[in-house]
């Protein structure tokens, strides 16, 4: 600890000397009970109103702690003709930078500091303060002058950094009433301390003499990442078994490796084959009777489920493995789905394979073989492009070209499937509406002029054909336009979904259909729609028919 002596009057102290003296003698007890500065913690003057504090450390009660710098702004300026000596310190309380004002008062001279003994410096008014300045404020402010023989002020702040002995890191250690020692919360090497959270000792080894365990049965002592062997591990229990549930290696086995079973613990293990004449053999038993064990090849294994003949097909009926019979030929294997069981069944439909993918125009297609001994006009037709299967007839065929009526093909996106059904599963439905029928556009015919009404009874199909006629044309130069709705929604999208100029000669679409609503259900009405495009509107005696692809 530094005394700075030079700094207050050198005489004998009485009167106003020992007030004085007794302000330094204040700073010095707060050092002495370990509040105190350890490094930096420097004052300045920064400005006629303020002063900066580097950084440092100091100690409260011992205990060492970090300053990070700071500044002291708005000091006022003493009254006229008056000197104030103000105190800068860090309070031990808070550790926060703070000032004590000085009183004013004239003083003993006016060009002295800390010489005079009128104005007195402040004093703390508390041990725990960590004095670091005092300084000198004037009616000028914090005048920049300097004091003393060695500069014992510079800037008019004397530094008052009363030096403590030590700092105790209080991390891990604690001082009470001046004592050092550990804090309670860390384990002592005694074992005075118990633990009370869980410890990780990182990537050290713990020794010790013996490891003792008491949780509760119910809870695994020991938890281990690693599956490496530990040497030296004697244990009464295997995965809770005791010795007794292991045989003993003495009997049944020659020399610790080959198997003869021939008497002791393992005597009740079928004796078998122990090698193989060639791969894909497993060890089983063929002949019709108990006995040892035998080379069975797959095929012999998959005997084992029943009598077999060429053709039958293995599957899985929830239960067992089992046999599908093969049936005749041309048969085709249906699936169930999830649940069910395969059967033997037939589809109507025949997959076309003689064709080139990418569609020429959107109602042909170009045939690579000649099919026309097999494939004939009117038969079904179901194709996929772009992911989405469409429906359609045969109009016509000839050895390299397919022509299609039904929902249009695409010359952007190839045909990836073609599928041809025979003309038993095409259906064609006709209507008649008798007299004059196009004198209003009307998208119910069938219930207003013929007074009746059409609904399917079949399985799903698709429109793929609407064909018209009239017995008598309008007597002026334009017709009415025909087609049909489908449960309300129209179905041919010639002239812009009105259909097709009827004639007296038949007049049928090519791929004019609404592939979004050319699929009838079950229950759904069929109507015929007209509209009023008819000259004279005596256009007469109209029979429309539908042409239909089952699914």
């Amino acid at each position: 600890m530094t005394k700075n002596w030079d700094i207050f009057p050198k005489v004998q102290p009485y009167g106003e000397d020992l007030a004085n003296f007794s302000c330094y003698r204040l700073y010095e007890k707060s050092a002495i009970a370990g509040y105190g500065v350890l490094s930096g913690c420097v004052v300045s003057r920064s400005s006629a109103s303020a002063v900066v504090v580097s950084s440092g450390t100091f100690t409260v009660a011992g205990v060492k702690k970090t300053f990070a710098g700071g500044s002291l702004t708005s000091i006022s300026a003493a009254a006229a003709g008056k000197h104030r000596y103000d105190l800068v310190y860090i309070d031990g309380a808070d550790d926060t930078l703070k000032l004590a004002a000085g009183t004013e008062d004239t003083p003993t001279s006016a060009t002295d500091f800390l010489e005079n003994y009128v104005p007195r410096p402040a004093g703390p008014t508390d041990t725990d303060w960590i004095v670091l300045a005092v300084i000198r404020v004037t009616e000028s402010g914090i005048e920049n002058t300097n004091f003393g023989t060695n500069s014992y002020a510079t800037g008019s702040v004397a530094n008052m950094r009363l030096g403590t002995p030590f700092g105790v890191d209080d991390t891990t250690l604690q001082v009470v009433d001046g004592v050092i020692s550990v804090k309670p919360s860390y384990v002592k090497a005694d074992g005075a301390t118990p633990l009370t959270g869980n410890w990780d000792a990182g990537a050290f080894k713990i020794t010790a003499s013996q490891l003792e365990s008491d949780v509760a049965a119910g809870t695994a002592p020991l938890v281990v990442a690693s599956d490496t062997v530990i040497p030296n591990l004697n244990a009464s229990k295997l995965e809770g078994n005791t010795a007794s549930a292991f045989a003993v290696a003495a009997k049944g086995v020659t020399n610790g490796d080959s198997h003869d079973h021939s008497g002791g613990d393992g005597a009740a293990i079928v004796a078998g084959a122990t090698s193989f004449s060639t791969t894909a053999r497993v060890l089983g038993r063929k002949t019709a009777s108990g006995g040892a064990g035998e080379e069975c090849t797959a095929s012999e294994v998959l005997a084992m489920l029943g009598t077999e003949e060429q053709g039958d097909i293995i599957y899985y009926n929830g239960s067992v493995f089992t046999y599908l019979p093969h049936d005749y030929a041309g048969m085709d294997l249906q699936c169930g789905g999830h649940g069910a069981n395969p059967s033997w069944g037939k589809s109507p439909w025949v997959q076309e394979t003689n064709f080139t993918a990418r569609p020429p125009s959107t109602s042909t297609i170009t045939m690579t073989s000649d099919r026309t001994s097999v494939i004939k006009k009117g038969m079904g037709l179901k194709y996929t492009w772009n992911g989405t299967t469409y429906y359609g007839i045969v109009s016509a065929i000839t050895s390299n070209l397919l022509t299609v009526a039904g929902a249009p093909l695409s010359t952007s996106y190839d045909v990836t499937a073609l599928y041809w059904c025979p003309p038993e599963r095409v259906i064609q439905v006709d209507f008649f509406v008798s007299g004059k029928f196009a004198d209003a556009a009307n998208t119910a015919l069938l219930n207003s002029d013929v007074n009746t009404a059409f609904e399917w009874n079949l399985g799903k199909a698709y429109c793929v054909l609407i064909r018209h006629k009239v017995k008598t044309d309008d007597s002026g130069a334009n017709q009415p336009r025909v087609t049909i709705s489908i449960a309300g929604a129209v179905v041919g999208t010639d002239n812009s979904n009105a259909g097709q100029a009827v004639a007296e000669t038949w007049t049928s679409t090519v791929v004019g259909i609404n592939t979004s609503n050319y699929d009838i259900n079950p229950d759904e009405a069929i109507e015929i729609v007209t509209d009023a495009n008819g000259s004279n509107d005596n256009a007469e005696n109209l029979t429309v028919s539908a042409v239909f692809v089952l699914e």
